[in-house]
């Protein structure tokens, strides 16, 4: 209402349902798959959309984003072992209704994709798109002062979102993730 009365402009929240329909969306403008799953895990929340045959055949939006998740469980950087053990219980109850067959990769979206893919590039000199949840677990390992140099923005997040993206990996029944740079934009200027 605030940006409405002083600009004119008039803005539309939407729905996290909304956002993994636009997510598909995004994805299907860049990858010409008709069968698969997909996961956009931002800040607050993260979605999760399967699709068979070029429809959506689930499609949630779930409180488990990475800074949701620094801000719930972890005191310090990063999370100790036990604040880890409950991030993950946490995750896994809030997704456990979502079924799932397995996938041979799921796509991964939103800032965590991106933030993996820049410290893998910085870290070993090439790009690279497709990770398996063993390398995901490395980065667990990766210096304070590395992620601080690479993805400052990411410090203290990254680390929960490798948890979950993992959790999230053994919700969807697979090993494998492609992280892609398409998401919710892309998906909503092609339905506008």
């Amino acid at each position: 209402k605030t940006v409405a009365d002083k600009t004119g402009v008039k803005m539309e929240i939407i729905s996290g349902e909304k956002e993994a329909e636009y997510d598909y969306l995004g994805l299907k403008l860049h990858y010409n798959t008709d069968t698969g799953a997909v996961f956009d895990l931002g800040g607050g929340s993260a979605q999760l959309i399967t699709f068979e045959d070029g429809k959506v055949t689930a499609n949630v939006s779930k409180k488990i984003g990475a800074l949701k998740l620094y801000k719930t469980f972890v005191k310090d950087t990063f999370p100790t072992y036990l604040e880890e053990v409950k991030i993950r219980e946490y995750i896994k109850s809030e997704i456990s209704g979502f079924k799932s067959k397995e996938h041979e990769f799921i796509f991964a979206m939103g800032g965590a994709a991106s933030a993996i893919k820049k410290l893998y590039r910085t870290l070993f000199g090439e790009k690279k798109e497709d990770f398996t949840v063993l390398e995901l677990k490395s980065f667990l390992e990766v210096p304070e002062n590395i992620i601080n140099s690479v993805i400052p923005e990411r410090l203290y997040t990254i680390r929960p979102a490798l948890i979950a993206i993992e959790e999230i990996c053994n919700t969807l029944k697979t090993d494998r993730i492609k992280c892609v740079t398409c998401g919710v934009r892309d998906g909503m200027m092609y339905k506008l």
